[in-house]
């Protein structure tokens, strides 16, 4: 690599000074401790002036030489097509380049490295994001219970023999584990707090924990053996999970698997939280679930009633920011309802504005006999939604990276190739698209994933808008 500027006063503009091969220029850098360990965590984000694209370099310090150079594995490379907005650094500008200097040229760093991001994994020939073929969506007691007294060997043989249920190795898979923490809101869309209030019949079986007992070691293990494979993390809210700091440790060990975290995300108002996340090794995303721009008090009214709980907006308006700041992969999840749609503009524009990416969801009720559960009063109707995101413009198109749950009737057709066309849950209620008046001399009918039986029962027909040849 060339020699290196003298320093600078500003760490930003010596990094940006920093002359690299091939074009690339340093947009972004930080460098912060591992809770727990005098390894240091070096994140750098790099561009060429030509393409939209941006490189992600995650690298950790060798144990025996904690301040650098970081030179060994583990570390890895991510392309994405969204800059992330480093907003602060965590070293001085001189300790900065010294570690840049020691990386060596781009062109040496092994191909086999790169980890999928939301971009083309190469420079040279791009390509789309990978995601894998296979996943298993299950929840933490049906895979706790059965292992309860297991001894080691049995197991790892049954929890291998889940994952080959769901997906034949060494193929790539995603598993969706959900943990099952108490959640303190009661979202509109969602059972779990009417669930909760449910009398149990008789005691709950053991179970065995998913960290003390080495159940997520034992997962991670078999997943790193299927390269690409990736885990999420969701549930009620996994900052509420009552191991939370012990998985959080065992994940910021890198073991070679991606990682996902999906959520409330109200607990990351938390600075120590906040770092502890940032410091997940392969943290692949962090999604926050938001119905409103947190920012404005229409936003923040609108958000806190959706989810049932007072001052919502406010925690996640204060956690986006830093979190964005640390370099931590953020996205947003938002549930299109009857009370949020008309604040949906707003929120793809407050998105916007921070570089975020949103999975918009239709709301798709659960199966659940109990008399609270009416689901049929927050449906929103296809044409509302479709209104909103209509008024939103382009920043629908720029913003919107997945359509899940929705009629394509609801959305434009500029984005019906982001529509997700069936809905993985056998949980929900059933879907329906015949006799449905304008489903039936609708061309795109075979392509539309319809509408969940609560829109019938609210609205009938009404919304729903046929395309013609």
């Amino acid at each position: 690599m060339p020699p290196l500027p003298e320093p600078l006063a500003e760490p930003l503009a010596m990094l940006r000074a920093a002359v690299l091969p091939g074009e690339w220029q340093v947009t972004g850098a930080v460098v912060q401790p591992l809770s727990g360990s005098p390894t240091l965590r070096l994140q750098l984000q790099l561009q060429r002036p030509s393409q939209p694209d941006v490189l992600v370099l995650d690298a950790r310090s060798d144990a025996a030489a904690p301040q650098g150079p970081f030179v060994a594995p583990p570390w890895s490379l991510t392309y994405r097509t969204t800059p992330i907005p480093f907003g602060q650094f965590a070293a001085a500008g001189t300790a900065l380049l010294q570690h840049l200097a020691r990386l060596g040229p781009l062109d040496g760093w092994p191909t086999d490295a790169l980890v999928p991001g939301d971009g083309p994994q190469t420079g040279k020939n791009p390509a789309p994001q990978r995601q894998p073929q296979h996943s298993w969506f299950v929840r933490e007691s049906a895979l706790t219970a059965p292992l309860y007294r297991m001894d080691v060997a049995k197991r790892k043989t049954w929890l291998a023999d889940q994952l080959a249920m769901h997906g034949p190795p060494p193929a790539a898979i995603h598993l969706q584990l959900y943990l099952e923490g108490r959640c303190s809101q009661r979202c509109q869309f969602c059972t779990v707090p009417l669930e909760r209030d449910r009398p149990q019949d008789g005691p709950q079986p053991p179970q065995a924990k998913l960290v003390a007992d080495g159940v997520l070691a034992a997962l991670l293990n078999l997943l790193a053996s299927r390269p690409g494979s990736l885990l999420t993390l969701l549930g009620d809210d996994w900052a509420a999970h009552p191991e939370r700091e012990a998985w959080l440790a065992l994940l910021q060990r890198d073991h070679g698997v991606r990682i996902g975290l999906l959520g409330p995300g109200t607990a990351l108002a938390d600075p120590a939280l906040r770092a502890a996340v940032a410091n997940v090794a392969q943290l692949d995303h962090l999604t926050l679930t938001l119905q409103a721009r947190p920012d404005t008090e229409a936003g923040r009214a609108c958000h806190d009633a959706v989810v049932g709980q007072v001052g919502a907006a406010a925690l996640l308006d204060a956690a986006i920011g830093p979190l964005q700041s640390l370099g931590v992969p953020l996205a947003i999840a938002s549930v299109a309802v009857r009370h949020s749609v008309p604040q949906l503009p707003g929120l793809l524009a407050y998105c916007a504005e921070r570089g975020l990416q949103v999975a918009l969801s239709g709301f798709v009720p659960d199966r659940c006999d109990l008399p609270a559960w009416r689901p049929a009063q927050h449906m929103a109707r296809a044409d509302d939604v479709l209104q909103a995101l209509h008024t939103a413009g382009p920043l629908a198109t720029q913003v919107l990276t997945r359509l899940a749950g929705l009629p394509l009737c609801a959305m434009p057709t500029s984005l019906h190739s982001r529509a997700a066309r069936q809905w993985p849950s056998t949980d929900t209620e059933p879907w329906q698209k015949r006799d449905m008046g304008p489903c039936d001399f609708c061309t795109r009918k075979a392509a539309c994933p319809g509408v969940p039986a609560s829109y019938a029962a609210a609205f009938a027909a009404q919304g729903l808008g046929p395309f013609a040849l």
